[in-house]
């Protein structure tokens, strides 16, 4: 075999894997955004839920959500990142509240 056609062949190969390893990191990021989406609140054609409120993150701060919305009703002067780890997770996979009282207490909970 003539060393150029041995080039050539290794170049096509190694394009090839660069090919599958690039299909492979495409198709894990979309999982991955996939995952993010389900997890994020939308309103299109989703059903009433059965809490009031979503305590969650904006901006650092803890933020008061209606149901399957993504722009806070109110955002706390409260940073995450000065609670406790458990806290932070929770917030930020979004903490559902069935009423306005348990809103209540859950916020003078984190505000004090």
């Amino acid at each position: 075999m003539k060393p150029a056609r041995a080039i050539s062949i290794s170049v096509v190969a190694l394009s090839a894997v660069v090919c599958l390893f690039s299909a492979y990191i495409i198709r894990e990021n979309r999982a991955a955004s996939h995952d993010l989406q389900a997890n994020t609140p939308s309103s299109a054609g989703t059903p009433s839920p059965d809490y009031a409120y979503v305590l969650g993150v904006s901006n650092g701060k803890i933020s008061v959500f209606a149901p399957n919305e993504t722009e806070p009703l109110e955002i706390l002067d409260v940073y995450v990142s000065t609670l406790p780890e458990y806290d932070q997770l929770e917030l930020k996979s979004g903490l559902k509240i069935k009423d306005e009282e348990e809103l209540k207490r859950r916020l003078e909970d984190f505000e004090s």
